[in-house]
């Protein structure tokens, strides 16, 4: 039953075109505050046309009465001639929770509406203005819409902020680099493990990093020569095979072993970075 009547309602929707020719639909400008009285008869559905779409289904109406809407339009009609069902009552809620109140009278054929277009605030509904409806929103579907602008804003905002930490990185990076200073020479060491023990040597400015072979094997100690005294450095690995030493020393001593030791010189002590 209810498909074939919201069927029904369907091809009323074509038919209204047709229409223009035989008569109009009756049109209730909406004002708050009233009852809006529609007439309906047995075997006539009487359709009424919204100007948004519906909220919720309609509320009202009894067994004596068919009542049925979807989207922007409700059909109405008496299925019964007994005295109980002679009249009932319907509210419709639309999507901008306007409530719409019609008491519905059970009339002759000849007398019954068969269509009521209901008018709204400047703006008129009707079939053939079919891009108006297309482009109403529903809460939920503006709601989605919100949503989805806020989770591009929140995406731009996280781009733009990992482009900031790039450039910031970046910066760092340059700045420590321009700090790097590589002129450094060094001695081959002593026996056999001490030569070519040390294959690099570098500052930043506050740290001395000596790399060394891979085939290293052992702790080194280091020293140098602080207000004519000398003193053990202190350092730790900074990675494989390679120590770090706090402090920049025109010239130190790696120890290896009992008697091997490496001699390292800085070429420059003016020299703010070389590459």
């Amino acid at each position: 039953m209810r498909k074939a009547f919201l069927i029904s309602i369907l091809i009323f929707f074509h038919g209204i075109p047709a229409m223009a020719e035989d008569g109009r639909c009756n049109t209730i400008t909406v004002k708050e505050g009233l009852v809006y009285k529609i007439k309906a008869a047995l075997y006539k559905g009487t359709h009424i046309q919204l100007p948004e779409r519906l909220m919720f289904p309609p509320q009202g109406g009894s067994d004596l009465w068919t009542i049925e809407g979807e989207g922007h339009h409700v059909m109405v009609q008496p299925n019964s001639s007994e005295s109980q069902g002679e009249r009932t009552s319907l509210t419709l809620v639309t999507q901008s929770n306007q409530a719409l109140h019609f008491e519905i009278r059970r009339v002759d054929f000849a007398a019954a509406d068969t269509c009521v277009v209901i008018k709204s605030a400047g703006k008129y509904f009707h079939v053939a203005d079919g891009v108006a409806g297309a482009t109403y929103q529903t809460p939920e579907e503006a709601e989605n819409i919100a949503l989805q602008q806020r989770i591009g804003e929140l995406q731009k905002a996280i781009q733009d902020e990992r482009a900031l930490s790039t450039e910031r990185i970046e910066s760092v990076i340059s700045k420590y680099r321009s700090m790097i200073y590589t002129g450094y020479k060094w001695s081959n060491g002593m026996g056999f493990k001490g030569s070519d023990l040390v294959t690099d040597v570098w500052d930043d400015g506050r740290f001395t990093f000596v790399r060394v072979k891979a085939d290293h094997r052992g702790m080194l100690a280091a020293k140098a020569e602080i207000d004519d005294k000398e003193e053990i450095l202190e350092y730790k690995t900074d990675s494989d095979y390679v120590y770090k030493i706090s402090g920049i020393y025109p010239k130190f001593i790696l120890i290896y072993g009992d008697k091997n030791e490496v001699t390292i010189s800085r070429r420059d002590n003016g020299s703010n970075g070389v590459y």
